[in-house]
């Protein structure tokens, strides 16, 4: 969690599908915002706490200088603050149960 902390943003240059990465979730609890390749649904996923990228070294550079030109670095560490929240504990456990209880009543 302090590294985390200490960086402005965290860039993930994934190049296979991850479905979810641990990483984002750590980051994510830190209140540290993600670039990263786009890849499966992760925009969807992470919403306005991180930004997507073609993956390419100059597509991180452009991602990362709008990010800074366009003074959102503030706002993308609040919501990243606020999605670590959907992924406490509690919220996933009811999650989960949920899904399964409407698995087992839909037979």
């Amino acid at each position: 969690p302090n590294i985390y902390s200490n960086c402005d943003l965290f860039l993930y240059p994934g190049r296979w599908d991850e479905p979810f990465a641990r990483v984002f979730l750590e980051a994510l609890a830190t209140g540290t915002p993600i670039v990263t390749s786009e890849f499966g649904a992760i925009k969807n996923i992470l919403e306005d706490a991180c930004r997507t990228t073609d993956g390419s070294v100059i597509g991180f550079a452009d991602v990362i200088t709008s990010i800074c030109n366009n003074q959102v670095l503030s706002d993308m560490s609040s919501a990243a603050k606020r999605a670590s929240g959907k992924y406490n504990k509690s919220s996933c456990i009811e999650s989960i149960e949920y899904m399964y209880n409407s698995i087992s009543t839909s037979k």
